[in-house]
């Protein structure tokens, strides 16, 4: 073996002890989380519910006896784990679970794995009563044997090895609950998880903190196993040693953001294509003229037969190809179809506009449940990292990677999960700061696959600024190079804005659509939780309650969106009229500072001399004119100093080179470099040009 396969093969062992370690640490607590829970949810119950849940126990168990006065003091409403420990019969009945599913019955809380059909209670208690995990071979069987619950998520990763968890995008979000032992076995085993809303297949989890079992849960959420290795799993598809809480966060996050989301009108592209696909593919066939498909022949294999055949009074078979017309009564001359669907299924997709006025009753759950987690796993408090985010936006500071933001949606969670918010971080600059954050990181993404030049190319070409209008290489009466703030203060600063050159408005607004629904839930969140008292530590009791206790703030975030939901009042537009160039000055923004540095002023490690402009000033476009015409001007004075390196490096006589060439380098040539031109040529032309 390699030293590099044995140091791997160490360091799996190695991970496998520190998994099998901590799951025995977890299974000698979780015992006490599941009693806490149990009396923490049945102290919650109203009386009247108590006494429902007596009657359900006392007929489940109508014939055993001895169990009905550890019925009666169960539901006496005074069981705390205290008196469990005294009490041993009643700590074996609560033990046994066979309270918890009629309780979350009666609470509305029983919500149970689509796979595995367990409920939270009964996953976590495997922990308790699966075999010991010293006898594992894999940490693949590990995870198959020990499961916690979550939300399906459709996640897309980035090609890079080195991505940070941040930089996964949550493209669907799930209500039905799931269990990570089914999702593991089903992805070891390749085979494809449908959830019940349907739609294209899920992979991957979203493990929570559950209100239902939150002391439980968080033991399980926050072992090795599901922290790090089960958050590995989702990441990168593999079981290493890494930063889970980070990935944890991450998830969160991007889920929150992908949840609060208005349901497109329609069905989504990779849904439809996904339910086809599971229908047809291996069984229809495609036109072999023009690829249509698929076509369902069946039952015949002579597509001729029946071909203009009548059915009822105006129905006609017809075996042709229904796009093109190409017809083979051959079945065996009919290609079976690849899958791929046709332009015109597609039509009936939802589009980013078909968007409904709020989000539904489940996604709003969804959205809560999320937030209720985070807080279980991140610091919320006032020396925690989520307000130290959201003091930075609150107090206008840059929000890039440099500052310590490690993807807007960050941000986004900060905001729905801290204790206390700082006041303005709301208004309209702090939310400006954000939102060109935004656009400037999609920027920055973009031009990792094309090249920052693009970004200069679509500014010029919707401002109206070219190279040709830029300042040029011109010697000034002493013959020396005019300073860069002489040039700067003479360039100018005009500009036409021209939509048709380059659609920087749907640009921005696909970018900052999204984020005006998630900003809008976050302060809906926020209004609800100000119109109730207890913020969120109440609203977290009123979650662990069940659903009844915090309708109100499910109804609240449902309420249909207003004015000062839109992008332009997030982006302080008062007036129609200033519109198009404020998305303008944001566009601009981004093409031409994408990176964090470029974002940044120099004393905190940037290249900025004064911060960026506020995008909702005119003089902020004109300074972006002024900046790229300099850019241009750069790139003059860059050639120039390549092509008199490249000369000078040659060691040429200048009146070796072509007329055109002799003149060119004439012209950049300036101080030094103007007397080193003269060394090198004639004597006529020192005495007329010296």
């Amino acid at each position: 073996m390699e030293s590099g396969e044995d140091d791997g093969a160490v360091g799996a062992a190695a991970f496998r002890m520190t998994l099998q370690t901590d799951i025995e640490s977890v299974r000698s607590r979780m015992g006490d989380a599941l009693r806490q829970d149990f009396c923490g949810k049945l102290s919650a119950v109203s009386g009247s519910a108590r006494q429902k849940l007596h009657s359900r126990l006392m007929a489940s168990h109508r014939l055993d006896f001895q169990i009905h006065p550890v019925i009666d003091r169960l539901c006496a409403g005074d069981v705390t784990c205290s008196s469990l420990a005294s009490d041993e019969d009643l700590a074996q009945f609560v033990d046994s679970g066979a309270a918890v599913e009629p309780m979350l019955e009666l609470t509305g809380s029983l919500r149970r794995s689509f796979l595995s059909l367990q409920t939270a209670w009964e996953q976590l208690k495997d922990w308790l009563d699966s075999p010991s995990a010293a006898g594992a071979t894999c940490d693949w069987e590990l995870l198959t044997q020990l499961g916690v619950p979550g939300l399906p998520i459709e996640v897309q990763r980035r090609d890079s090895a080195k991505q940070s968890p941040w930089e996964l995008q949550v493209t669907r979000a799930c209500a039905s609950p799931a269990d990570t032992a089914s999702v593991v076995a089903a992805l070891r085993a390749k085979t494809s998880i449908v959830p019940p809303e349907g739609g294209a297949a899920m992979e991957d989890l979203l493990v929570l903190v559950d209100p239902d079992a939150p002391r439980a849960t968080f033991l399980a959420v926050t072992s090795a196993l599901i922290r790090d290795a089960y958050s590995s799993v989702v990441w990168c598809r593999e079981l290493r040693p890494q930063n889970g809480l980070a990935t944890c966060l991450a998830l969160h996050a991007h889920t929150l953001f992908c949840a609060v989301q208005p349901p497109a009108q329609g069905v989504r592209k990779e849904d439809l294509e996904a339910h086809m696909r599971r229908q047809y593919l291996g069984r229809a066939y495609q036109c072999a003229a023009c690829s249509f498909g698929p076509i369902d022949h069946f039952a015949c294999a002579d597509l001729a037969h029946h071909n203009g055949q009548r059915v009822g009074m105006t129905g006609v078979i017809n075996n042709s190809c229904p796009r093109c017309g190409w017809f083979s009564r051959a079945l065996s001359e009919w290609p079976k179809w690849d899958g791929t669907l046709p332009e015109e299924a597609l039509l009936s997709c939802a589009r980013p506009s078909q968007e409904a006025a709020g989000i539904t009753a489940a996604s709003a759950e969804v959205a809560l449940r999320i937030c209720y987690s985070a807080r279980a796993l991140w610091d919320t408090g006032q020396a925690g990292e989520a307000s130290g985010l959201c003091g930075k936006l609150a107090a206008w500071e840059t929000l890039t990677a440099d500052d310590g933001v490690e993807h807007p949606v960050q941000l986004l969670l900060a905001l729905a999960t801290v204790d206390n918010l700082p006041s303005g971080v709301f208004g309209p600059v702090a939310m400006s700061q954000l939102l060109n954050e935004v656009c400037a990181r999609r920027a920055e993404d973009e031009f990792r696959r094309v090249g920052t030049v693009v970004g200069r190319r679509r500014v010029g070409a919707f401002m109206g600024v070219s190279y040709f209008s830029a300042p040029k290489l011109d010697e000034d009466f002493d013959g020396q190079m005019p300073s860069n703030a002489a040039v700067l203060e003479a360039c100018r600063a005009d500009y036409a804005i021209d939509p048709e050159a380059f659609d920087f408005k749907s640009w921005v607004k696909g970018a900052l659509m999204p984020w005006s629904h998630a900003i809008s839930f976050v302060r809906r969140l926020r209004a609800a939780m100000e119109s109730r008292e207890g913020g969120w530590q109440q609203l977290s009791r009123d979650m662990e309650a069940g659903p009844g206790a915090y309708a109100d703030v499910i109804q609240h975030l449902q309420a249909p969106a207003s004015s000062r939901d839109s992008l332009a009042a997030l982006l302080g537009v008062r007036r129609k009229e200033d519109a198009q160039g404020v998305l303008a000055a944001v566009a601009v923004q981004a093409f031409l500072h994408p990176s964090p540095q470029s974002r940044r002023t120099k004393d905190v490690g940037g290249v900025l001399d004064e911060p960026l402009g506020d995008v909702r000033e005119e003089q902020t476009l004109r300074d972006l004119a002024v900046e790229l015409r300099m850019l241009y001007y750069y790139d003059q004075l860059a050639d120039a100093e390549r092509r008199r390196e490249e000369f000078w490096r040659r060691n040429c006589h200048v009146h070796s080179l072509q007329k055109r060439d002799f003149w060119d380098l004439w012209r950049v040539c300036h101080g030094e470099n103007r007397r080193r031109f003269l060394r090198s040529a004639n004597q006529g032309f020192v005495d007329a040009y010296g």
